[in-house]
């Protein structure tokens, strides 16, 4: 099974904790199929399938990506793959550089 979690800042306005709630729930009802929010707590949604679900959970996680403020309202984000045991922080391997040429191309 595959799961992106998401963690929320505790201090985050009502109104911003429900759109960025929205903005999962759009990223990851796209192209590749439909992933339904699961919430641990107000703040922690987890969005998870089998292997079909694979590449809808991937397309949703680049879509956040480009959500404007959507890192900035996030504590944790964490992608989690049972088998084999692979465990990811999303925000890490977003923050690191892409070099193409010599220029950042991600910055």
């Amino acid at each position: 099974m595959y799961q992106c979690m998401i963690q929320f800042k505790n201090d985050l306005p009502e109104k911003t904790l429900h759109e960025m709630k929205n903005a999962c729930d759009i990223a990851f009802n796209n192209r590749a199929g439909k992933v339904t929010r699961r919430e641990i707590n107000s703040f922690c949604v987890v969005y998870e399938g089998e292997e079909e679900y694979f590449g809808c959970l991937q397309l949703g996680v680049v879509t956040l990506d480009e959500v404007k403020g959507f890192k900035k309202c996030v504590e944790k984000w964490d992608w989690i793959d049972e088998e084999p045991d692979e465990n990811h922080c999303i925000l890490e391997a977003l923050s690191i550089p892409i070099y193409i040429k010599g220029k950042c191309v991600n910055a």
